[in-house]
């Protein structure tokens, strides 16, 4: 369910996120897919930070 303006519902099961960046409300029915993509997100993450290592650190092995 896609929520546009205002304040979303907040359902039985469904879950709040918040952190310095803001809230999201997520139905329950939505959050495997939502750990799905936050999981995809946090290893794309990684990936850019052992590449910046890398750059910043020629020489070495990584």
């Amino acid at each position: 369910m896609s929520h546009a303006g205002g304040t979303p519902p907040v359902l039985p099961g469904g879950y709040i996120f918040c952190d310095a960046a803001g809230a999201v409300v997520i139905p329950a029915g939505s959050l495997p897919e939502v750990l799905e993509t936050a999981r995809a997100v946090d290893a794309e993450d990684a990936r850019f930070v052992e590449r910046i290592r890398a750059d910043a650190n020629p020489g070495t092995p990584q």
